[in-house]
């Protein structure tokens, strides 16, 4: 954002406060530091905003509630073309919540927060990833050496298939090399990207078709099923989504994220035997 955007969405409250300067230009050190560029910055200069260049255009980064709250509060800023293409076209593609603006883009993330914060939903996610987690424990105790996080990948994918009403006969572990292309490669250029986005269109493509099962009456999901939801999901003007976009949002649904959060808070406390050798 420049200081031009950031005077108009935060209502001039900037206008006449000098905002300290981090350096003449930090693409370096943005793509050096990712994630703490910011952060780290405002620590040292004890501010939540400083200007400075990336790529030699002008820039202005924020930090905090008010913050986020002026990104996110009002229709100040577009999403479209603010995501790269091998970045958008990997995580989230054309058709997402995240390629729509204001009450079009409310509308659909209403839904999203309908199932993932619902509180039944989050313990039936639990209820199908916690034998899921023990069972493997079973397993990689037998074993000499595991890749944790690969083991713990198709774990998660799983319990997400299961979870969102894919049927069995959807392989879970080639499911799980799809998702995971997905995010290892956003944003990537080159061959690895290239598969990962020709893996996510076949996904797509599968999705779609249970999508389309679904609404005909061929495939019958339980009525809290993120696909049958997604599946019955109408837009702000009482339409239907196209088998394409109602493909990209049952990705979106993968719950990836679990990653994040503690594992007892998903499988629940308690003692295990210690694990083997990991990687």
């Amino acid at each position: 954002m420049n200081r031009r955007e950031l005077i108009d969405a935060d209502g001039g409250n900037h206008a006449a406060k000098p905002i300290p300067r981090a350096a003449f230009d930090s693409t370096l050190a943005l793509l050096r530091e990712g994630y703490d560029f910011i952060s780290a910055r405002c620590r040292r200069m004890n501010t939540d905003i400083f200007a400075t260049r990336l790529m030699l255009r002008p820039a202005i980064c924020v930090r905090g509630a008010e913050a986020a709250e002026m990104f996110y509060g009002g229709d100040h800023f577009t999403r479209i073309g603010a995501m790269p293409q091998t970045t958008l076209r990997l995580l989230q593609d054309k058709g997402s919540v995240q390629a729509l603006d204001g009450a079009a883009h409310r509308h659909r993330k209403a839904l999203f927060l309908s199932i993932l914060l619902d509180g039944d939903q989050i313990e039936r996610l639990r209820a199908t990833f916690r034998p899921a987690w023990l069972d493997q424990l079973e397993d990689w105790q037998r074993r000499d050496e595991i890749i944790l996080f690969d083991a713990v990948n198709l774990v998660l994918t799983q319990a997400a298939a299961d979870w969102a009403g894919i049927p069995a006969d959807k392989d879970r572990a080639e499911l799980c090399r799809e998702l995971s292309g997905m995010v290892e490669n956003a944003g990537g250029i080159g061959w690895s990207s290239m598969l990962a986005l020709w893996r996510r269109r076949r996904t797509e493509r599968t999705i779609g078709e249970l999508v389309r099962r679904v609404r005909s009456g061929a495939l019958d999901l339980p009525a809290n099923s993120p696909v049958r939801l997604v599946s019955e999901y109408v837009d702000a003007e009482g339409m239907p989504l196209d088998l394409a976009s109602a493909a990209v949002r049952d990705h979106q649904h993968h719950p990836a994220g679990c990653r994040h959060r503690p594992l007892h808070h998903v499988c629940g406390a308690g003692a295990s035997p210690a694990p083997p050798m990991v990687r």
